[in-house]
This record gives structure tokens, sequence and C-alpha cells, in this order.
């Protein structure tokens, strides 16, 4: 956040968007009590909110538990994870089948082939470095570098404790807003937070804004 706001103009605007702590903590203590009391057609929501609390921290492998979750063929509370993640979640499960579908129809091996080929010096070098740190700590160093990159969120935000982040690195004016509403002059137009046909790419996030005086 320091540095955003070293770089920001003066007058610039930041936008943020994060998952939404909050709103998480809602609906997965609402998903626990429709359980608890016995209505076990929810468990599926429960499972769901239980990997956005914790698996996008945890995760120690591209896509982590929720991918796998969305890897079904056939998701239980399909309407009820498309809510939450909107065309994120669409496109992952395209993306998902479209592959599936590519290798049912290859009738043959040669292009899986053809990417060990490609692959097979990463793969020599890997075998390598797995021999000189041993096994532990190669696993450690694979870790290590998922976690590094950024897939990972380190830390949860809600509204009071983003606007706090915010004002500490020095922005002015903290304000929570909508997926489709900026003070940024023709927000929409970017496609960044939506899509061209107006839906949400991420409708779990926390949207808020903040300008550098």
């Amino acid at each position: 956040m320091q540095e955003c706001y070293r770089v920001l103009k003066p007058g610039g605007i930041i936008r943020v968007a994060v998952p939404d702590l909050e709103r998480i903590a809602r609906i997965y203590l609402q998903a626990l009590e429709e359980v608890l009391q016995g209505h076990d057609e929810r468990r599926h929501n429960h499972e769901w909110m239980m990997l956005e609390l914790c698996d996008q921290m945890v995760r120690e492998r591209p896509g982590g538990g929720m991918l796998e979750y969305l890897k079904q063929d056939a998701i239980p509370n399909e309407r009820f994870v498309y809510e939450r993640l909107g065309g994120e979640a669409r496109d992952i499960v395209q993306s998902v089948q479209s592959r599936v579908g590519e290798v049912e129809n290859r009738g043959c091996r040669w292009r899986e082939l053809l990417s060990i080929i490609r692959y097979f010096p990463h793969l020599v070098r890997a075998k390598l470095i797995q021999i000189f740190l041993g096994k532990d700590n190669f696993k450690a160093l694979q870790i290590g570098r998922f976690r590094g990159p950024g897939e990972v969120h380190h830390w949860m935000y809600d509204r009071y404790s983003l606007e706090q982040l915010l004002k500490h690195a020095g922005f002015h004016n903290p304000q929570s807003v909508g997926p489709i509403e900026s003070q940024i002059s023709c927000w929409t137009g970017y496609n960044l937070d939506t899509m061209p046909d107006g839906t949400v790419h991420k409708p779990d996030s926390l949207y808020m804004e903040a300008f550098k005086p």
C-alpha cells in the first residue's frame, strides 16, 4: 500500500479488490447454523464456505481445494457457487471441461509425449535439485516457490481493516463501493471487475477506493 501511495499522482485514486472476509464469515455462519439444525442439503454450502475462508490462504498448489471442488462432474450447489464467484467460476468450469474434452477426443498420446519432451530439461533439473536437497527440503522449496508469486492470499480484510490499512498508508477518504461503482471515470469500460455483458467477475469481493491528497 505504501508503494502504491508513492507512485500515485496527487489527487489519484486507488481501487482495491480483495476477498470480503465479513461477507464470507456471515455466509459461513449461516451455512453452519443450517447444517447444525439438520438441513443436510446445505452441507455443500458449508463445505464451499470453508474453502473460501481457508483454502485461499493455506493452499500449496494452484487452485487448491476450490479448483478441485469446481472439477466435479456435477457441482452439487452449482447455483450457490456461481453466485459467490460469478464469471470467474464459469470460466474455470468451462476451461476444465474443455481440457477433459480435448483429452477424450485426441485418441492418441503424441501431444502428451511432445509436452514431456518439451519440459524434459526442467524435469531433469528438478530431479537433480531434489537429490541434492532431499525429499523434505525439495517439497518445502516447491511450496515456497508457489506461495511467493501471489496466488495465495496472506491475509483477509473486512471493510474496517481495509479502511485502516489505506489510512495508515496515507490515503484519504476510503469508501466501500460496488463492482460497477467508482470515482474513476468510465470505470466499467475497462472490464476489470465486470465483463462486457455486465456480469461481475468476482461478486465475493470487497471493493474500496481512496485518494492520494
